[in-house]
């Protein structure tokens, strides 16, 4: 008679004790968390400022337990923890993408089934929005502006990979930056989380700013008024919502410099 398997069940495996193990866990969690810039809605996955790899994270927390006497363990078990326990990104700054390509990237093969039809409209939009903007791009005209705004993604302040900034728990920073495509003009509008928060209010007051700040280069034209064409993402909650377009009715309707703001995605 064959007998059946027995490699592995002796009962005497080695065990990690649980002290070791919820170190792991404390120092992860101490790791200050980035707010995806990318669908937020959509995920619950966190994100960690990727200055540094699992193996350094480890080799911070070996240094940590090692001036305490206290023991740790190996890297295996770190990454083990790391990626088995915790829904955690390292946070690469990457080239924008919008809400509709990215909630197909990072949706289950069931949902991305459901987002398919959308997402296939959606293409042919987004090139024919490329030929309009290098079609604006192209005219020439003193009184016609083309300029593209975005935020950026969140800045961490203090920034660095020296451990006492990496672990400190950081202020979050808003940049603003309205771009024009044909003088290559910039002008950058910068927060940080004590003065506003990054929603529609905030877009809508630095973009208004900006429009009133065009006064002098309208006054340089013939005719004294300039049109405006704005290129910008589909966020509804910070660009494509009725607050926003509130704010371009107001800015035709109160400065006479203004002669259009129409806006394209």
């Amino acid at each position: 008679m064959i007998t059946s398997e027995a490699r592995g069940k002796h009962g005497r495996h080695f065990q990690v004790d649980k002290d070791i193990k919820d170190d792991i866990r404390r120092h992860i969690n101490s790791i200050p968390r980035i707010e995806s810039h990318y669908c937020r809605n959509n995920t619950s996955r966190e994100f960690i400022e990727g200055g540094k790899t699992v193996v350094e994270l480890h080799r911070d927390h070996v240094e940590s337990l090692k001036k305490h006497n206290k023991s740790y363990a190996n890297y295996l078990m770190y990454s083990r923890i790391f990626n088995g326990e915790f829904n955690i990104s390292f946070f690469v700054p990457r080239k924008d993408q919008c809400e509709d390509c990215v909630s197909v990237e990072i949706s289950s093969d069931e949902n991305k089934e459901n987002l398919r039809e959308g997402y296939e409209t959606h293409l042919p939009e987004k090139e024919l929005s490329r030929k309009e903007k290098e079609k604006d791009k192209g005219n020439n005209s003193e009184n016609f502006i083309v300029a593209v705004y975005d935020l950026q993604a969140v800045l961490q302040c203090p920034r660095g990979d020296v451990s006492s900034f990496y672990y400190t728990s950081k202020l979050n920073v808003f940049n603003l930056t309205v771009f024009e495509l044909k003088s290559k003009e910039i002008e950058c509008f910068l927060w940080d989380e004590s003065e506003g928060h990054r929603g529609v209010c905030e877009i809508g007051s630095c973009i208004l700013n900006y429009l009133e700040s065009l006064e002098d280069r309208a006054n340089a034209t013939q005719t004294k008024m300039i049109d405006i064409m704005f290129y910008r993402d589909n966020c509804c909650g910070q660009h494509k919502n009725q607050f926003m377009f509130a704010m371009y009715v107001y800015a035709v309707q109160h400065y006479n410099f203004i002669n259009s703001v129409p806006t394209n995605s």
